[in-house]
């Protein structure tokens, strides 16, 4: 399996970055080496129980969509370079596992305010909202929508911010329509469906 790993992306023992091209090349991979994935689909709950792991790059665009019941569309202003989307949206997206999350967390690591009043104005543009917040995260409540937003000042970078989650397989984020990022433990838990729990990890929120 880690074979298959080499061929396909290039890693190092922190993160990875990669294109969701080159992660279409994975689903190929696994279905020429013959492994059965249907043990470990049941064991992370995948929504999909084929027999085949698939980064299709337009799947996955598909699901952010519409996970986001239409929240995050073809004018969503991406930044890389200051915030990532992460936690059980991005899980669900970008691998489709079974998922009861309720809102859309998006880690901003760099010029809080500037980056979040960009973002609050994208989606007022799209709906009413509501909004609480506190010193650290900014809560937005997009009226007849069915999930949540939230803005989360935190210490990148975001390489950083994923390896700290607990569970190795939530070590995932969306950068951009076009690139993800997850750590090598995210990626190993995702091929062998199995992951482990960093207990003495706490995420440097402000």
């Amino acid at each position: 399996i880690l074979g298959i790993i080499e061929d396909c992306v290039k890693y190092n023992e922190n993160f990875n970055i990669f294109g969701l091209n080159s992660l279409s090349k994975l689903q190929l991979s696994l279905e020429t080496k013959l492994i059965n994935m249907s043990n470990v689909k049941t064991q992370l709950k995948y929504l999909d129980t084929s027999n085949v792991i698939s980064f299709d790059h337009d799947i996955i665009i598909n699901r952010i969509k519409t996970n986001s019941n239409g929240l995050i569309n073809d004018k969503f202003p991406f930044d890389p370079t200051s915030f990532i989307i992460s936690g059980g949206f991005a899980i669900n997206s970008v691998i489709d596992i079974a998922s009861d999350y309720t809102d859309i967390d998006i880690y901003i690591f760099s010029e809080f305010e500037d980056t979040s009043m960009k973002l609050i104005k994208y989606f007022q543009s799209i709906t009413d909202i509501k909004m609480t917040c506190n010193s650290s995260i900014i809560n937005i409540y997009p009226i007849n929508h069915n999930i949540n937003i939230q803005l989360i000042k935190i210490n990148g970078p975001p390489n950083e911010i994923i390896n700290e989650f607990d569970l190795s397989y939530t070590q995932i984020a969306v950068l951009d329509w076009d690139n993800i990022i997850m750590s090598y433990n995210a990626f190993k838990s995702l091929v062998t469906g199995y992951f482990t729990l960093n207990r003495n990890n706490v995420i440097r929120s402000y």
